[in-house]
């Protein structure tokens, strides 16, 4: 073969390679994954879910892996849960283990009460398995438990909010949220109205997530 002819076989060969990697490239392109949580109810007999959407939903936890707590989930009973800002290792109280449905069942383990499951169920409660023995879920709109009975540790539930936004100086913020866990009330720090319009002068102002529920002995 002569020079030449070896030399323009090259070309074409060359020329083939770069067109099929620039047609690899645009298909990838065009198979980009979304970040969407179609959420994982899915994960039972006889539900499916496509290829695509699995992994739309692995692109939503990849984006936002940075936000998972440091060290993961230590506390027996806790598991990863999104509170619509972050992750957060919080107890499900969906579930009810044998402790729990034993109306005799003290609370907290009997440490400093003797309310029971039964005591819990008849003053509206939830009993729910913990870290902390058995405790009553109440719902409650403050950090506080009903006559007879005791808050234990941070146990609560609350409701994220928003807050500020007054005016054309004042900022916004949102507090957070979480499941029923033992962790403090979320707050955020917002500018609130700002005196004669003035931006040098707007008051700082805390915001607390609304309180739906607290754990109680």
């Amino acid at each position: 073969m002569k020079i030449k002819e070896l030399f323009a076989n090259l070309n074409i060969k060359n020329w083939v390679l770069s067109l099929t990697i620039g047609i690899v490239f645009a298909v990838s392109l065009s198979f980009a994954w979304n970040a969407v949580w179609h959420g994982t109810n899915w994960v039972q007999t006889g539900k499916i879910i496509t290829s695509r959407e699995i992994a739309e939903n692995l692109e939503f936890l990849y984006q936002r892996a940075g936000k998972l707590p440091a060290g993961g989930c230590q506390n027996s009973g806790e598991v990863l849960q999104w509170d619509g800002a972050q992750f957060i290792c919080a107890t499900v109280s969906g579930g009810s283990s044998s402790a729990c449905s034993n109306t005799n069942t003290v609370l907290a383990n009997g440490s400093g009460t003797s309310n029971t499951v039964g005591d819990c169920l008849s003053a509206g409660g939830t009993a729910v398995d913990t870290t902390d023995g058995c405790l009553c879920k109440m719902s409650r709109t403050t950090l506080s438990c009903p006559s007879g009975w005791t808050r234990v540790s941070n146990w609560s539930e609350t409701v994220g909010i928003n807050c500020g936004g007054g005016d054309w100086c004042s900022t916004s913020c949102y507090t957070g949220q979480h499941v029923f866990a033992n962790r403090q009330v979320e707050t955020c720090y917002y500018n609130g109205s700002c005196a004669n319009g003035d931006c040098a002068y707007c008051s700082s102002m805390t915001c607390k997530a609304r309180i739906s529920a607290v754990g109680c002995k």
